[in-house]
């Protein structure tokens, strides 16, 4: 029985370890797509920066003043779609880490449920007498091989409380990087709104100018 139930829990966690790397994999190549495109996207953007600053300081006509205003529209459209790569992966972080926190338990509540057989076990060996275990024993060999399997089970809850201990530290651990990442996408969010609000007013701006001009670069000097 004390075979049966080592050859159980290692099966399991095998079973849990190969279906946690492909799922990791796949979710951080992913992480590691979006961010090739976010770094794609800031080089966009830095480089209409520069091009609407050295723009500013020459917008003395209604056409360089458009061609700013448009500039910073595209620049805060660039900026929503970096913020929102940034929100998916940060969103895929948030998924991985929930993913890891159910596993962990799962590896946990398992370790405890061997643990406890191994303690019914070795209660029922522990309620048998030296006496009764030799009587038990006809051979001397057998007698050896009960000793044996006590060492065992001994080892045998040594490692699996060692590694109960590092799982519960990786929980804490796991469950913290969690609440960081919630926090780092609600602050996301609340910058991807921000910068909507900048963009529509950006645009009401272009809007405005080409009410109040008609086009003309007349009406505009005037302005």
């Amino acid at each position: 029985k004390f075979c049966q139930l080592v050859l159980i829990l290692i099966g399991t966690v095998l079973l849990g370890s190969f279906h946690n790397t492909f799922a990791a994999e796949d979710v951080n190549q992913k992480i590691l797509d979006l961010r090739k495109q976010i770094e794609e996207l800031t080089k966009q953007a830095d480089q209409y920066k520069g091009t609407v600053v050295q723009k500013q300081k020459q917008a003395n006509t209604l056409k360089k003043q458009i061609d700013v205003l448009n500039g910073q529209i595209i620049q805060l459209q660039l900026r929503i779609n970096i913020t929102d790569k940034q929100i998916s992966s940060t969103k895929l972080e948030i998924s991985d880490l929930e993913g890891q926190l159910f596993d962990t338990t799962e590896e946990i509540n398992e370790k405890k449920r061997a643990m406890g057989e191994l303690l019914s076990l070795a209660y029922e060996r522990d309620q048998l007498s030296l006496l009764a275990i030799l009587l038990k024993s006809p051979r001397l060999s057998d007698f050896t091989d009960q000793a044996h399997q006590a060492e065992n089970f001994n080892n045998k809850l040594i490692s699996l409380l060692a590694e109960l201990k590092i799982q519960k530290e990786i929980l804490e651990q796991d469950r913290q990087r969690l609440d960081v990442k919630k926090s780092e996408l609600e602050a996301l969010n609340q910058k991807q709104v921000s910068q909507k609000v900048s963009l529509s007013g950006n645009k009401s701006s272009k809007d405005a100018l080409l009410i109040q001009t008609r086009g003309q670069e007349a009406k505009y000097q005037q302005l």
